[in-house]
């Protein structure tokens, strides 16, 4: 069986904290600098150049944490990984975010929605974070974490009722305002050529009555009450990244849904419901 040499292993140890600090600086430079450049995927995408279908673009990205994630948990440390009842609990819980945003939705993405490419520094760039966002995230679990801490007792551990609460609940508010704005592409009739008020609607119902971006929010309470299960720097980085990633996004979101649509509602928020 293939494993990993002590001196790659110790290697990794000592860039561990440095890659930690270096994202934690990109992220905040990130949420700085989306607010000017969007991202420049589906409505938001004003970029020229090369630019793929949004099916391939969404299964390339994400896909470092459907093989990259197991491939560490096989190779890590026996009481960290198939010994651990609760470091593969948290693993279960990341692929199945996924597993669904990098397999299934994909594929079962309405043919309108395929229409608009998605440009390739998108795709480029999600790919690498999403590299170092596994290895910050498992390669402390797997390789460094501490059985003292990490080990089934955390099952009854308030951070963990905590955290997983607000998976859940993170979790149902991303995939029902996802389905929300699915169905809108889904029965759009208009075709990809028509301006953007006929190719798009107003999203209504759920906590869409709040936000312009609920599956946004969703997804950031999703990944900060991961960290808060995790309860280590890297975890909680990553619920860092989610909001310095989507929160200017939801904001572009909504300034566009507010100049695109005159009856939009006044008192519906970005992304935080009744605050921003």
């Amino acid at each position: 069986m293939f494993t990993l040499s002590s001196n790659i292993i110790q290697y990794l140890v000592s860039k561990y904290d440095t890659v930690l600090f270096y994202s934690t600086v990109v992220a905040t430079i990130t949420a700085v600098v989306l607010p000017l450049f969007p991202a420049p995927y589906g409505r938001l995408n004003k970029l020229k150049g090369f630019g793929v279908s949004p099916v391939i673009g969404w299964m390339v990205m994400e896909s470092p944490t459907v093989w990259l994630a197991p491939i560490l948990y096989v190779l890590g440390k026996p009481e960290l990984t198939t010994g651990n009842i609760y470091n593969t609990f948290l693993l279960i819980l990341f692929e199945i975010h996924y597993v669904w945003r990098t397999i299934i939705q994909p594929l079962t993405m309405p043919s309108s929605a395929k229409s608009s490419l998605m440009h390739v520094s998108t795709i480029a760039s999600a790919f690498v974070f999403q590299i170092q966002n596994v290895f910050l995230i498992f390669f402390y679990l797997f390789f460094m974490a501490d059985t003292k801490f990490y080990n089934a007792s955390m099952f009854y551990d308030p951070r963990f009722f905590v955290g997983f609460a607000m998976y859940v609940w993170g979790s149902y508010i991303n995939r029902q305002s996802d389905g929300i704005l699915r169905n809108i592409k889904k029965n759009s009739t208009a075709s990809p050529s028509a301006p953007p008020e006929k190719r798009y609607s107003i999203p209504r119902g759920a906590m869409f009555e709040y936000v312009s971006a609920p599956n946004y929010f969703g997804e950031t309470v999703e990944w900060f009450g991961f960290g808060i299960m995790m309860w280590s720097a890297g975890g909680i980085l990553f619920g860092y990244w989610t909001l310095s990633n989507l929160l200017p996004r939801a904001i572009s979101s909504h300034n566009w849904y507010k100049r695109t649509f005159r009856n939009y509602p006044k008192d519906r928020k970005a992304m935080i419901p009744f605050l921003i």
